[in-house]
């Protein structure tokens, strides 16, 4: 509730530097990664599209088709250093290892959902929160600046669980703390929690803490899932021409 009390009442200089330095991020990524005339192409459509209202995982999907049926935006993407140097013979991909990974994530996951569907109920927020940033991890790519706009779209005009001015004040939190930027969902989870009272009146600062702890471990899980589990067989696609 403290912390809370000191962004609420940070001075509105500071939140418009924090949008400031977030715009001049998006500048910098967008000079590196759209290098041709189609990246910017698909770039503006994907502004354009959700400002229209399309939903983010339809415009994902038609992005990933552009990709697919546009080599030339393939060699755009193409990582920085790849200067066409040797290649490693390639290695035999660990799809057993892989596999024991997503069983693994798949029950830790499912367990965890089902204990709190069980416990609170489908409608309760604890539950939607653990399947909203289930669907934030799984279906935003590009980053804390790519997630954030979903999240503020499902925490804020969906759920309700917070307004605007307070998701701004977990932005300037994210910007300026040490920590990733992603870990504003910690702060929304929390905000979730307490200020809907979710454990009851007296038990608000339990009910903050248990919204940031499920909406933490729910957006982080699919990034060890993708990590330890297919990064190996990323890596063993190195070499590998078409």
């Amino acid at each position: 509730a403290q912390l809370h009390t000191v962004f609420v009442n940070m001075p509105k200089g500071i939140k418009a530097a924090v949008i400031a330095i977030v715009l001049m991020a998006a500048w910098r990524i967008g000079r590196r990664t759209l290098r041709n005339a189609g990246l910017i192409a698909l770039a503006v459509f994907g502004c354009a599209a959700r400002v229209a209202g399309v939903p983010f995982p339809l415009i994902i999907a038609l992005a990933a088709l552009a990709g697919f049926a546009m080599p030339g935006l393939r060699r755009g993407l193409a990582l920085e250093g790849d200067n066409g140097e040797a290649r490693r013979p390639p290695v035999r991909a660990p799809w057993r290892r892989a596999g024991v990974m997503l069983a693994c994530a798949l029950a830790v996951w499912a367990s965890g959902f089902a204990g709190l569907v069980l416990h609170f109920g489908w409608p309760h927020a604890y539950a939607q929160m653990a399947w909203f940033f289930t669907k934030a991890a799984l279906l935003t790519f590009g980053g804390a600046y790519a997630v954030l706009p979903y999240v503020f779209d499902g925490a804020v005009t969906q759920y309700g669980w917070l307004s605007s001015t307070q998701m701004i004040d977990g932005l300037a939190l994210g910007e300026t703390t040490p920590g990733p930027l992603i870990m504003i969902v910690a702060f929304v989870g929390f905000l979730g929690g307490w200020q809907q009272a979710l454990m009851g009146a007296d038990h608000a600062l339990l009910a903050g803490v248990f919204g940031a702890v499920v909406a933490t471990g729910y957006t982080f899980l699919p990034s060890f899932l993708f990590i330890l589990g297919g990064a190996p067989i990323v890596e063993a696609t190195r070499g590998v021409t078409a």
